[in-house]
């Protein structure tokens, strides 16, 4: 069939499916599909972005690849029409904890719990709408501070975008 469009802009829904883990700074819908450059690193919630150029890839499992779960299929061509800004690391309980103002609900629930309570710890249990709560305030706090260029916001990546980016141009 025809293959898939995967682009959106900023003000797109995220995939309901994604982790709160991922940030993407995206370009509004009118700019252009150049990446316009980062030139300060964020001073308040210091995050490395890496810039992840459109493409068309093969998007799900192969039946061959064991074990195989229900949904990883069928293989299907997915272009991803407009690049974006994926952080290049897992938001840190620092990050996440300096830009909610508190951790994830489920995070508080096991923290007792925890021996290691680093702050370069990556967050974890975050429900969808605590990530993006944490997406929308990291984009107020950056743009007030003038380190995200304007018309950009942090979101989710789509469930496309993300296994794009993993796939790094292999089939695997």
């Amino acid at each position: 069939g025809p293959a898939a469009d995967a682009g959106e802009d900023a003000t797109a829904l995220p995939t309901p499916g994604a982790t709160g883990s991922d940030h993407v700074a995206a370009p509004g819908a009118n700019s252009s599909n150049v990446p316009v450059p980062l030139t300060q690193t964020p001073t308040s919630t210091p995050l490395e972005l890496v810039w992840i150029r459109p493409g068309t890839f093969i998007m799900g499992s192969s039946p061959y690849e064991k074990p195989q779960g229900r949904y990883e299929g069928p293989e299907t061509s997915v272009t991803i029409s407009y690049g974006f800004w994926l952080g290049k690391y897992e938001v840190t309980l620092w990050q996440y904890r300096n830009t909610a103002g508190r951790l994830p609900r489920n995070w508080v629930r096991i923290d007792a719990l925890l021996a290691d309570q680093s702050d370069d710890l990556p967050v974890m249990l975050v429900e969808w709408q605590e990530a993006t709560n944490f997406c929308r305030l990291l984009t107020q706090r950056e743009s007030e501070a003038g380190t995200l260029p304007q018309g950009y916001a942090y979101r989710l990546p789509t469930e496309a975008e993300w296994e794009y980016a993993c796939r790094a141009g292999t089939s695997t």
